[in-house]
């Protein structure tokens, strides 16, 4: 937790003109009650990320504004003194002992190695150079650590000297100073600068300036060493021998440095040595060391006290003290140069700014002098208005304040203003009384100036005289404007019975108009009503307006001071370095550019420069911490994780010592609208996979943001959310979609051809039933011929007839159950058919069979009793109705698409007369038969067999597909 702590130290012995020291500096304290790992601090460093570092007596602290990270000396593995820390990367730090030597430590693990083989003594300093690190034990050694070997030597030093300080220079040299002057370090050896006037002078402390000059501190004095002539800055304690040690300029041009042996804390501002220690009533302690961070805040170490922040050295606060118990302060003037003057709720407080000394006055110790507002009559003469009503309303006599040049007079009232002629009073019934400025008579009085019901009762609360001499009376009921011929005018506008609490004239010609709700600007005009509203700024109950011009001002309110420039505003607060909340009058010194605000507790001056930088103040995000789940992501551009499903989590650190408490985050993630944070951490609870553009920044509330920083994250999808994945499925599906089909389609043949062989087994069992039907037939014209050669007493022919006959009734018989046979198994007996019938008809028949045994078509079969049926046409309805000679040609041949073509050939009448003498419809049985049993084999196939006229006769052509065939050596079709 932040302590913001004010002591206090302006002593007033009584209640009457006892003048006390009473300027103090804001700042914070922090010791291990705060968390830090122990009060006795030696070292202070801040690493590249902006965080601050504590090397004590007892572990190391890391600290970021608001939370200290401590390291014990069990953790740490170190039993001795942190003396110095020193940052090597951006990952580590060395870490100077006492005794111990010096050690490695690692930002993200916590975890350190000791680095020196050999042992070294105190390292009070350290500076690298390179492979090595030099070390400093003040007054007694130098030392040089190797990193190569990890051994150290020791520099030797002239006689009668010893080394005090060591620093890195811009250019790369290393300076001591030593209790003789000032040495160069060059290849481990020491080489004295020599510097004109300056000799064997000490230099205990040396800082580089900017411009590459140095600030050396001696005994009693400060030095500067620019381009080899040394000069003095300040001679110090003339009287006394001192020591001076912790060497520092911060931003503001201010010298810091600590005292040996007494151990005060200065500063010196200006030509003012201030003691700080002293101001601050920090007792005596042990000052360690002093250090200035980027931002230019100053961090000193008490030994036993902890650390002291200094964030706001442009604010000097003069708070209550035991003796300046009513610092409640509504009113504040400037005589002079010299003198500031401010009116509280029980008398006065003088400030001499030459020797910043306080004095309290009271002069009625018996009434409550409750000072309303303050007025200069002339340059030593004061005017009080007060609410004490037992002075009567009229002027006191002249009081002299001791010690100052001034006068005051008070007067009840509740405010006042002084003109050229006349000293004008506003009260509380509704009326301004004047007095005679020269001679502070009675000089009149304006009444009833509001003519509003129960306007008697109407508190004037301010009066003032525009640069046309017309008079302009705020009160509760408004504003009136009474010009030189004492007319009344009452400018247009909502301010108008509205209770205005103070009047301001932001220039000679625009007046600002305070009222509950905020304020408004009035343009004065030359003609009546005089003025004219330009604008209204809300604000909740504001006490005072500063205006620097009319784009920038302060204004104080009961919960802070509000600095508002171009439209934008920003509030000051305690821990900003304020006394109070309640802010009761503002006064600004264009001279010396300072601020002086009354509070309810004290008074505080400052450089309106500093609420400008507060204002104009931006930080940037130092550090980005990511996590997802329990697996840490470093941040750089394009981080890629696979997904989880855990919470993906982001800590943001950003850096404003002076008021941590103020820092606010936001982030927008993907260009959404942006999110504020109170704190810096950033949850998406299982965060999905896909792409996390996020913009983050920092600033200080009711402050600028300050620069952006992006961070790019993909969490990869799952595999299930993949594209290989989807292209699988998909793949998987269309296989399965695939094998279904396939499936269906084989279940479908399947049935196809079981419904083929069905069909087919039908056709062979029809077609055998019709080779049935024909062998009857054929066997009794066979028997007809037989007995025709018996009884013409021809026995070798009936006996040749009969054997072939047989012959052919056998093969018939042996290929009924057959439905393939092969091809020359058909011929022979095609042959023995043809012969019988040949025998028969005589010479009316005559016969060929025409083979073609290429192309392998010997050794295939084909299906059964599909040629025969044709012959028997051909001879029966062709060669018979002919009364010529007949011929029965047989062809078979095979196509080199793998057709195998059949014709039957004859000479016969043709196809014409025996399709008269077929009755109408009438189809062959045989040749139906064939058809459809060719089909079963082919489906594919619309040509089994044609019939066409041969010019004398009859052709015949059966095509066989390859699907109608198959091999002799195989039971199953011939593949195609």
């Amino acid at each position: 937790m932040r302590n913001t702590v004010i002591l206090l130290l302006m002593f007033v012995l009584n209640l009457i003109n006892h003048p006390g020291s009473a300027q103090i500096y804001p700042y914070s304290h922090y010791s291990s009650k705060q968390g830090l790992v122990n009060s006795s601090v030696y070292s202070i460093m801040q690493d590249h990320k902006g965080f601050m570092w504590f090397g004590t007596e007892n572990g190391l602290s890391k600290f970021d504004g608001i939370n200290f990270t401590n390291y014990s000396q069990e953790e740490l593995g170190i039993s001795t003194i942190i003396t110095s820390l020193t940052e090597r990367d951006s990952a580590h730090m060395y870490i100077g002992t006492r005794g111990e030597g010096i050690f490695l430590f690692n930002y993200e693990s916590g975890s350190t190695s000791k680095i020196n083989k050999t042992p070294m003594r105190m390292c009070s300093e350290l500076q690298l150079h390179g492979n090595k690190i030099h070390s400093i034990h003040p007054f007694n050694l130098l030392e040089t650590l190797n990193l190569k070997d990890s051994t150290s030597n020791i520099i030797p030093v002239p006689e009668n000297n010893a080394p005090v300080d060591i620093i890195k220079t811009q250019n790369g040299e290393f300076i001591i100073g030593t209790s003789k002057g000032l040495y160069r370090l060059e290849n481990n050896e020491l080489h004295k600068i020599a510097i004109e006037g300056f000799g064997d002078i000490s230099a205990f402390s040396t800082f580089e300036e900017q411009d590459g000059s140095l600030l050396i501190a001696g005994e009693n004095a400060i030095y500067s060493l620019r381009n080899n002539k040394i000069s003095v800055v300040k001679q110090l304690f003339k009287n006394t021998s001192s020591r001076i040690f912790n060497l520092l300029r911060d931003k503001r041009n201010n010298i810091w440095f600590s005292v040996w042996g007494n151990n005060d804390l200065f500063m010196i501002t200006g030509n003012n040595v201030v003691n700080v220690s002293e101001k601050m009533g920090l007792n005596k302690g042990t000052i360690a060391t002093i250090y200035s961070d980027r931002a230019g805040n100053i961090w000193v170490s008490i030994l036993g006290k902890g650390i002291f922040l200094f964030a706001n050295i442009d604010m000097r606060m003069y708070p209550e003290t035991p003796d300046f118990q009513n610092t409640s302060i509504h009113a504040i003037i400037q005589p002079d140069e010299k003198w500031m003057i401010f009116g509280t709720n029980d008398g006065l407080v003088t400030l001499d700014q030459s020797l910043n000394t306080s004095t309290s006055v009271k002069f009625f110790p018996d009434y409550f002098e409750f000072v309303k507002d303050l007025a200069l009559v002339d340059s030593s003469t004061l005017l009080v208005a007060t609410s004490e009503q037992r002075l009567n309303g009229k002027l006191s006599d002249e009081l002299n304040v001791s010690g100052t040049p001034f006068k005051v007079r008070y007067i009840v009232c509740n405010t006042i203003f002084t003109g050229n002629q006349f000293i004008y009073s506003g009260g509380w019934n509704n009326n301004v009384q004047l007095n005679d400025k020269n001679t502070f008579l009675p000089a009149g009085e304006l009444t009833d100036i509001f003519e509003a019901q129960n306007a008697a009762d109407v508190r004037i609360r301010d009066v003032s005289i525009d640069k046309n001499e017309n008079l302009w009376i705020a009160g509760q009921h408004g504003l009136c404007i009474i010009d030189r011929e004492k007319r009344k005018w009452f400018p247009e506008g909502e301010f108008q019975n509205t209770d205005i609490a103070d009047l301001n004239w932001i220039n000679d010609s625009t007046a600002a108009l305070l009222s509950a709700k905020g304020f408004y600007l009035l343009t004065m005009q030359q003609t009546p009503p005089y003025a004219k509203v330009k604008s209204f700024t809300e604000l909740k109950k504001p006490s005072c307006l500063l205006f620097f011009n009319e784009n920038e001002y302060l204004a104080g309110t009961g919960t802070g001071l509000l600095y508002h420039i171009n439209n934008e505003s920003i509030w000051l607060k305690p821990d900003d370095g304020l006394l109070s909340e309640t802010i009761n009058d503002i006064y600004y010194d264009q001279k010396t550019n300072k601020i002086w605000i009354a509070s309810s507790e004290g008074f505080m001056e400052m450089n309106p420069d500093a609420i400008r930088n507060i204002a104009n103040t931006t930080i940037p995000i130092n550090d980005i911490q990511i996590w997802y789940g329990d697996r840490q992501i470093h941040a750089h551009e394009n981080m890629e994780v696979p997904f989880g499903g855990h919470t993906l989590s982001i800590k943001l650190s950003a850096f404003y010592f002076a008021n941590a408490s103020r820092i606010q985050y936001q982030y927008q993630l993907n260009d959404e609208p942006w999110v504020t944070l109170s704190q810096g951490k950033i949850e998406f609870a299982a965060a999905g996979y896909g792409t996390y553009l996020i913009k983050v920044r920092a600033g200080i509330s009711n402050g600028k943001w300050g620069p952006e920083k992006i961070i790019s994250l993909q969490i990869a999808p799952p595999f299930y959310r993949t594209w290989w994945f989807y292209l699988l499925t998909f793949a998987g599906f269309l296989f399965i979609v695939f094998f279904f089909i396939k499936k269906q389609i084989s279940l479908a043949e399947k049935k196809q051809l079981e419904k083929n062989r069905i069909e087919q087994k039908l056709v062979e069992l029809q077609q055998k039933a019709l080779a049935g039907n024909l062998n009857p037939h054929f066997v009794f014209n066979s028997l007809n011929s037989i007995q025709h050669f018996i009884n013409s007493h021809q026995p070798e022919e009936a006996n040749d007839y009969l054997a072939k006959f047989s012959r052919l009734m056998r093969m018939h018989l042996n290929a009924a159950d057959k439905s393939f046979i092969p091809v020359q198994e058909e011929i022979n007996r095609l042959e023995y058919y043809l012969s019988l019938e040949q025998m028969r008809f005589g010479d009316k028949l005559q016969w060929k069979i025409n083979l073609d045994r290429e192309n392998g078509l010997t050794e295939i079969e084909i299906p059964n009793m599909i040629i025969q049926p044709f012959v028997e046409n051909a001879i029966w309805h062709g060669i018979m109705p002919s009364e010529k000679n007949g011929q029965v040609i047989l062809n078979f041949r095979k196509m080199a698409d793998g057709t195998v073509v059949i014709e039957i050939i004859d000479n016969g009448v043709g196809v014409e007369l025996p399709l008269k003498e077929k009755k109408n419809g009438h189809q062959s049985k045989g040749m139906k038969l064939i058809q459809e049993r060719l089909q079963l084999l082919d489906p594919s196939s619309n040509a089994f067999f044609t019939i066409e006229n041969a010019n004398p006769g009859t052709r015949i052509r059966l095509q066989l597909t390859p699907k109608m065939y198959r091999l002799a050596s195989n039971s199953s079709p011939l593949p195609h």
